[in-house]
């Protein structure tokens, strides 16, 4: 990997086309207002790729108008990524990451790092929109209570009273239709200027995550963290500002009751009392999924950490056979998160249930309650009474989804406060005090902070601790031998100096003093585990330094290559540049320096070739050799190289040298670490690591006339080793200023090639006919590809997309979902069970009003008059429902309705849960079976990043 740091010590990657600081708002922007959608008529954008949304009118943004034509081309032909629409500034990650990262600084200030919340972080990003969406919906819900208790009164009083007239009815009905419209109007509106504060508040705190999680030094989270942070977290936050606004929903049943005391008496205050009831019981309920939630979460985590693992490390797990173990594992781990999810899953169909439950029971037990104690209650009443219970199913059905996801919604931002307040320790730099210097580091003390493994018994750390030192059965020209090691092998590798404070730092580092001067190059050695590596991160600010004094020149830029090259998912070209605007004649003279133009003439479209994740499709060699390129083409003030020319031949590594670190990047700063001591003659310095400590240090000529240096003495074994793998090498002179460098130019030339190489290797011209890449295809793996792979990699292309766009649920999904929920029997049940619950709740509803539409059964009462003032009794149909001599009828049938929607809402939630968590299960562990026996072509063209989100964020959907 090759990373290129600026002067404020920062990485510059590639840039966005557009940020917070440089940005100018457009027509477009300045249009798109949330309150200008609200203007019967606005003129329609010219910018053909502006979203339709910036110029919408009240009718299309409620009913979504805006975006049929958008629907209708994904639905006919698919969508690629050339059919978006452009994304407003408003709404971009740009913008409101810099709105979040400012107040989440703002709130760090004024609370602290302890007491801050990134919860009201996220509610001052929003504020306005969230305040604007709880208006909309405290009016929407006076309208609906508006039309259920007046308008339909007065419509059903009108219908029954002989002296009302057409005309009257009519207006009453059209202004009941007139509120339903306006509520409904008011949802719309309400729902999507919330998903639009939800899409922001999930871009501009995913954007901070992102960015601390890059510029982090040292990472304390783990991968299936970050991944469920990534995926998971940022839904449960959209989902939380999406819904919270409607919380307040239940206010307006306050007006409802005081409405339900004058319709009914203090007997309309009981269905209510019933009705706010059940608010405790849906918050209990909602911290019970809060509660079991948090304890599945960190078994997901897990569970994605160690799929993340298996992912990353196909190849070995597949060599030696491991994946019976593995999908062992991986089923131990389901298992515990299928129990933990069983319980949150239960509790929330419950909580889903009860809102339509709820209405049914307050006025079932005000009708019985009334009923019985001898209180008569009027068809109009009755009708209007379970209008305006119904009127709240909306406020109490949105209830517990705005609680779950609020719940949820804190729990991630607990999650995500751990990312943004990790510690990040800031190596603390002096001043350079030699201008000639860029690096100065004097008496230096680096160390690590240990990584403990909480898994591991004390038996195990003993075990391993009694097997780290051993004897060693060596063969050495037929004959064992035993060694046993020395009390300096005995001694651990890092001690901590006894004058530093003690902290949990290990010490790798020891009294480092050195000067990168300007425009040399300073050579490193030493035997494995001396130092080198732990060196260069020291100057990079990845340690700690726990003693003397680090300086780094911070205007120079900074380039790093280390041992293990960093190869992005992109072609070789955009590893090479990284961002950086691309220039043919640098890019040229770069990668002729590199030796990488063979390497194109072998690659499908040459440097146009995508590279699989980790660099799946090359070797090691072109790895290391991109990773250089990248470095030399940043063109930075100072580079820091790994041991880079371990991965490459002998002669590649000699043209490396000779052309690039003493050639092309000549005049630049270069550390240069590495085990190839024959490079080290033409360094203007060498530093000599043992133990963590500066052994050596001087030019090449000084220090081989210590004879017994420990620099004189690697020379001398690297000699040895050399004679005995070639005894035909004629013996160097080691008091020579320099190896033989110069002699190999010519067979270096022949085997890297000329330029004129390199302009036909270039891809602009392989497009053409009988290009003479495509005779070094292997046609033998083409032909066990399908057709649109094959033609994938002829074409360069490696990883395949997705094709979200085109995707359809078809019939044979449905039927492999039914099959692993356990096949037709437990469905059949499922959809039986949930139409009984339909049955019963319709029973349920039709019984109240063919209770109500009876009315008195057709009883006759005296009723007396006063005519002529003579009292005169005569018999009149009773208009009271508690003369109806079947009273007791419907009163027990009515009891048994609610017992049986009661078994009923239960035994659906439970039998609906199961089948969905075995399903889920199941498909799980049937694609990890498919994974791991997938052949290595299926990984080398599907990147990580969507299996994984087969295991976390498509799991997690389907339960």
């Amino acid at each position: 990997m090759s990373f290129t740091y600026d002067k404020h010590d920062e990485a510059i990657w590639p840039k966005a086309t557009i940020s917070s600081q440089n940005y100018e708002p457009t027509a477009e922007d300045k249009a798109y207002d949330g309150w200008k959608h609200f203007i019967p008529c606005r003129k329609a954008s010219e910018n053909p790729k502006a979203i339709p949304l910036i110029s919408a009118g009240p009718l299309s943004f409620t009913s979504i108008h805006w975006a049929n034509g958008y629907m209708y081309q994904a639905y006919k032909y698919g969508l690629t990524e050339a059919d978006l629409y452009q994304t407003p500034w408003k709404d971009s990650a740009a913008r409101n990451a810099t709105l979040f990262e400012g107040l989440w600084r703002k709130e760090i200030d004024k609370k602290g790092v302890e007491k801050a919340s990134v919860t009201k972080t996220i509610y001052k990003m929003v504020e306005a929109r969230i305040i604007a969406v709880s208006i909309m919906n405290f009016i929407l819900n006076v309208f609906a209570l508006l039309r259920s208790a007046y308008f339909l009164r007065q419509l059903l009083e009108l219908i029954q009273s002989p002296d009302a007239s057409y005309e009257q009815q009519i207006v009453c009905l059209l202004l009941l239709a007139f509120c339903t419209t306006i509520r409904s109007q008011l949802m719309a509106s309400a729902f999507s200027a919330a998903s639009l504060a939800a899409i922001r508040a999930r871009g501009g705190v995913l954007s901070a995550v992102f960015k601390k999680i890059l510029n982090q030094q040292i990472q304390n989270t783990t991968i299936g963290e970050l991944v469920n942070l990534c995926s998971n977290d940022g839904q449960r936050i959209y989902e939380a500002v999406l819904n919270a606004p409607f919380i307040l929903s239940a206010i307006p049943a306050i007006f409802a009751a005081a409405y339900a005391v004058y319709l009914l008496g203090w007997w309309g205050i009981f269905g209510f009392a019933i009705f706010f009831a059940f608010t405790p019981i849906q918050m209990l309920l909602s911290s019970a999924v809060f509660k079991y939630r948090g304890k599945a979460i960190p078994i997901t985590e897990e569970r994605v950490k160690m799929m993340s693992e298996i992912v990353n490390a196909i190849k070995l797990v597949k060599m030696y056979a491991w994946e019976m173990p593995f999908a062992r594992k991986i089923q131990k781990i389901r298992a515990m998160e299928r129990s933990a999810l069983k319980k949150s899953l239960l509790v929330q169909s419950v909580l889903s249930a009860l809102p339509q439950l709820v209405p049914i029971f307050a006025a079932a037990f005000t009708f019985l309650a009334m009923t019985l104690t001898g209180y008569d209650i009027t068809v109009t009443q009755a009708f209007v009474y379970i209008s305006l219970l119904n009127s709240l199913r909306f406020p109490l059905g949105v209830m517990p989804y705005s609680l779950k996801a609020l719940a949820e919604g804190v729990h991630a931002c607990g999650r995500i406060k751990k990312v943004l307040t990790a510690e990040d320790e800031k190596m603390e730099m002096s001043k350079i005090k030699d201008d000639k210097n860029l690096v100065e580091i004097k008496n230096g003390y680096f160390g690590w902070q240990p990584q403990t493994d909480p898994a591991r018994s004390g038996e195990e750390k003993k075990s391993m601790k009694s097997k780290a030192y051993g004897s060693m059965k060596l063969e050495i020209n037929g004959k064992h031998s035993t060694n046993k090691p020395d009390k300096a092998e005995l001694q651990p590798l890092v001690v901590a100096n006894r004058n530093m404070a003690r902290d949990d730092t290990v010490i790798t580092l020891h009294n480092i003093t050195l000067s990168l001067k300007r425009g040399k190059l300073l050579g490193v050695c030493g035997a494995v585990g001396s130092g080198k590596t732990c060196l260069i991160q020291a100057i990079f600010g990845m340690m700690r330094k726990r003693g003397g004094k680090i300086s780094v020149d911070k205007r120079q830029n900074m380039a790093y290559v280390p041992q293990q090259a960093w190869i992005m998912n992109a072609t070789v070209r955009e590893n090479i540049i990284f961002g950086k605007p691309f220039d043919i004649k640098r890019y040229d003279t770069v990668v002729k320096a590199c030796a990488l133009l063979s390497d194109f003439q072998q690659l499908a479209a040459g440097d146009q070739t995508e590279v699989g994740e980790r660099g799946i499709n090359l070797s090691g060699g072109q790895k290391q050799r991109i990773s250089i390129a990248r470095a030399v083409y940043s063109d930075a003030d100072i580079i820091l190289l790994d041991d880079p020319l371990s991965a490459v031949d002998a002669l590649v590594g000699q043209h490396i040298f000779t052309q690039c670190l003493k050639g092309l990047l000549f005049g630049k700063t270069i550390l240069f670490a590495t085990h190839q001591l024959q490079f080290l003659t033409d360094c203007d310095y060498v530093l000599v690591m043992k133990d963590g400590k500066v052994a050596e240090e001087g030019r090449h000529e000084e220090l081989m006339r210590q004879e017994n240096g420990e620099y004189s003495n690697l020379i001398r074994s690297f000699h040895v080793v050399e004679n005995e793998a070639d005894l035909d090498t004629p013996p160097l002179d080691f008091s020579a200023n320099h190896f033989p460098v110069q002699a190999e130019t010519k067979a270096v030339e022949a085997y890297i090639g000329e330029d004129s190489q390199l302009k036909r290797m270039r891809f602009e011209s392989m497009t053409s006919e009988g290009s003479e890449f495509t005779d070094d295809l292997d046609f033998s793996n083409l032909r066990r590809m399908s057709n649109d792979d094959a033609a994938q990699v002829i074409a360069g292309k490696l990883t395949r997309a997705e094709g979200m766009g085109e995707d359809k649920v078809r019939l044979v999904t449905y039927i492999s979902y039914v099959k692993a929920a356990g096949g037709c029997l437990p469905t059949l049940i499922v959809f039986f069970l949930i139409l009984v619950y339909l049955v019963v709740q319709a029973i349920t509803n039709y019984w109240v009003s063919a209770w109500v539409g009876a009315g008195s059964g057709g009883t006759l009462v005296n009723q007396t008059m006063l005519i002529n003032e003579t009292e005169v009794v005569t018999l009149v149909l009773s208009e009271r429902i508690i003369d109806n001599p079947n009273i007791s009828y419907y009163q027990i049938s009515y009891v048994v309705c609610i017992a049986g929607l009661i078994v009923a809402t239960f035994l659906n939630a439970l039998t609906y849960v199961m089948f969905c968590l075995r399903a889920s299960t199941k498909l799980h562990d049937q694609i990890f079976r498919k994974l791991v026996a997938s052949p290595m072509n299926f990984f080398d063209i599907t990147p990580s990043g969507q299996i994984l989100n087969r295991f976390s964020k498509d799991t997690d959907e389907s339960q």
